[in-house]
């Protein structure tokens, strides 16, 4: 692991794993076929290409498209803007994500959502709502996916609920959280503490969980 900042001068192709303890830039596009980890805020001035893993512990900022191979992973544990689309792979992120599409093959968020268009999964979608989230959801277009999950953490996680699990005894949640404004295309849409109100839904079945197990 390098200490202290990384900084790539122009377009760059990385075969070999890269660890970084402190900011790492890159002032063109970068492409890795091997693993990028950063402790550290990342930004990419153009487009990142994903050929195995990313995981950025910190703020990721991508002024392009973030691509990453259908086999790749990208786990973002921070503010995450993308100024054009996120494509392909296993996306992970934990915290608020901008972008301007999302199209891959699975996709969890923990943190507001701002999605210009549609947001598309090849197989799974889960979105956490935090427990001070005022407005978590602002996207254009349509939330598609096999599977969709909507999960109120504010709900699961309340005192009260934790402590009722702790001595055994089963609870229903105490907070239900309202979205509205989603329009979502699924085979199966999963609501976990979540009630949906003004929606478009185009559901063959809905799961209620509003209960802790």
């Amino acid at each position: 692991m390098k200490f202290g900042p990384i900084v790539f001068s122009d377009d760059v192709e990385l075969t070999e794993s890269v660890s970084s303890l402190g900011p790492m830039i890159a002032r063109g596009n970068l492409i890795s076929s091997a693993s990028i980890k950063v402790l550290g805020p990342f930004s990419v001035s153009e487009n990142l290409e994903i050929g195995l893993s990313l995981k950025v512990n910190g703020p990721l900022t991508v002024k392009g498209s973030m691509i990453c191979h259908n086999d790749a992973t990208a786990k973002i544990n921070g503010p995450a803007i993308v100024r054009k689309g996120i494509i392909g792979g296993e996306v992970r992120i934990n915290g608020p994500l901008n972008a301007k599409f999302v199209e891959v093959v699975n996709l969890s968020i923990n943190g507001p959502v701002n999605v210009e268009e549609d947001i598309i999964a090849e197989e799974e979608i889960v979105f956490g709502i935090g427990f001070s989230q005022k407005n978590p959801f602002d996207i254009g277009g349509v939330i598609e996916a096999p599977v969709v999950h909507l999960l109120n953490h504010s709900s699961k996680y309340s005192v009260s609920g934790i402590i009722r699990k702790v001595i055994g005894l089963n609870s229903k949640f105490e907070r239900i959280r309202v979205i509205e404004g989603l329009k979502i295309r699924t085979k199966l849409l999963k609501l976990e503490g979540v009630e949906l109100e003004n929606c478009e839904i185009d559901a063959e079945e809905t799961e209620y969980i509003n209960e802790d197990e």
